[in-house]
């Protein structure tokens, strides 16, 4: 059973159904929520955030024009 999970989640992933989701809808209300909880525990002396489960990026994006340096892991070579 988990490894037909994996696969279908996989598949969800690879087949980029994540793109423009949080740019549409209640999407928009999640991510701005989350940029504003995020920000919480950002530090002016953090430097490099590792991004695990980044997806395509949209956080990812939004640190490093913060002048993070980002690094964005994700197991679906499609979506990142």
């Amino acid at each position: 059973m988990f490894e037909k999970d994996t696969h279908e989640i996989l598949a969800y992933y690879d087949g980029c159904a994540e793109i423009g989701r949080l740019e549409r809808g209640i999407g928009k209300i999640e991510l701005e929520r989350s940029k504003e909880i995020i920000s919480r525990y950002l530090s002016k002396s953090t430097h490099v955030i590792y991004d695990i489960g980044g997806g395509i990026g949209v956080y990812s994006s939004w640190l490093a024009e913060l002048g993070y340096e980002v690094h964005l892991f994700d197991l679906s070579s499609q979506a990142i």
